[in-house]
């Protein structure tokens, strides 16, 4: 009997075939998770931001001598440091705060701050009397169209409550 030196035709195809499988199915469990790290990854960045924005309402309410929903996207707080105005459009919310200090140079009078929610996001301001106190809601649509949108973050606070301890803080 002879001794065989190398593979057979056979023997060859049957391991491409056996390696091109795997490799094929390596690359596509790569890619499904890259796809799930990137989704995480603007999930939290989402979160984030909505965080900071519900913390920067809160506060900015509270420091407000009054506050005016001028429309459903716009809402303006006043205050005797100055004005915030918030403004909502294409899933970004815009925070313009002008500043009264006289200390403020002309470039630090204005300050704008952009909080991007991402397009499934909306956003509603309501007011509510006895006692006077602004509400915050980010909802969250589905990408399935049955299914109806969630309260996703939502911020409350009491106009003008925070304006005392604000002000016996400066006075220190």
């Amino acid at each position: 009997m002879k001794r065989r030196h190398a593979f057979t035709l056979i023997e060859t195809l049957v391991s491409m075939t056996v390696g091109g499988t795997l490799m094929t199915l390596a690359l596509a469990l790569l890619q499904q998770s890259m796809a799930l790290s990137s989704t995480a990854k603007r999930v939290a960045y989402e979160d984030s931001t909505a965080n900071r924005l519900v913390d920067q309402f809160r506060f900015d309410v509270g420091v407000a001598e009054e506050v005016t929903i001028q429309s459903p996207d716009t809402v303006s707080l006043g205050g005797e440091s100055g004005e915030v105005v918030y403004v909502v459009a294409n899933g970004r919310i815009t925070s313009e705060r002008t500043s009264k200090s006289e200390w403020a140079s002309e470039n630090d009078k204005t300050r704008r701050e952009v909080f991007s929610l991402g397009p499934l996001c909306d956003v509603k301001f309501e007011m509510h009397k006895q006692p006077d106190r602004a509400t915050l809601t980010l909802s969250r649509r589905s990408e399935l169209k049955q299914v109806a949108p969630r309260v996703w973050r939502q911020a409350s606070a009491i106009v003008g409550c925070l304006r005392v301890d604000v002000h016996q803080e400066a006075s220190r």
